[in-house]
């Protein structure tokens, strides 16, 4: 995979700095300047129901693990280098984390519901 100059953690555009494959995972490095890009970028890491799309692939659920982050200077002109590693969640994580599956069992669970209100002949 080439590194983009963008990927998109949880809908929302991250710069990316490096991004190395490795087997499964992806080991990624964003230099956020300031604490509040700091702060955002940590947030969305920290989803542990996260989906990452890569350029102009398709969304893929991960998840962030061994999150470092290096600090250099103080306040708005700190620059932060946050390394951490992107891998597919646990498989029975990863159909939880599809919020389309989500979406699939509460419109069951809500027939199923319905149809018990009906009376005992409509079952059928």
């Amino acid at each position: 995979m080439s590194t983009p100059e963008f990927i998109f953690l949880n809908d929302q555009a991250v710069k990316v700095t490096s991004l190395k494959e490795s087997d499964d995972s992806v080991i990624l490095v964003v230099i956020a300047r300031g604490g509040a890009d700091r702060d955002r970028t940590l947030e969305l890491l920290s989803d542990p129901n996260l989906r990452v799309r890569f350029g102009q692939d398709d969304i893929r659920p991960m998840r962030a693990s061994d999150t470092d982050v290096r600090s250099s200077g103080e306040g708005p002109q700190a620059i932060h280098r946050i390394q951490t590693t992107l891998a597919p969640p646990p498989e029975d994580q990863a159909m939880a984390a599809d919020p389309l599956l989500d979406r699939l069992d509460r419109i069951i669970d809500l027939l199923t519901e319905l149809r018990d209100r009906l009376p005992g002949d409509a079952h059928g």
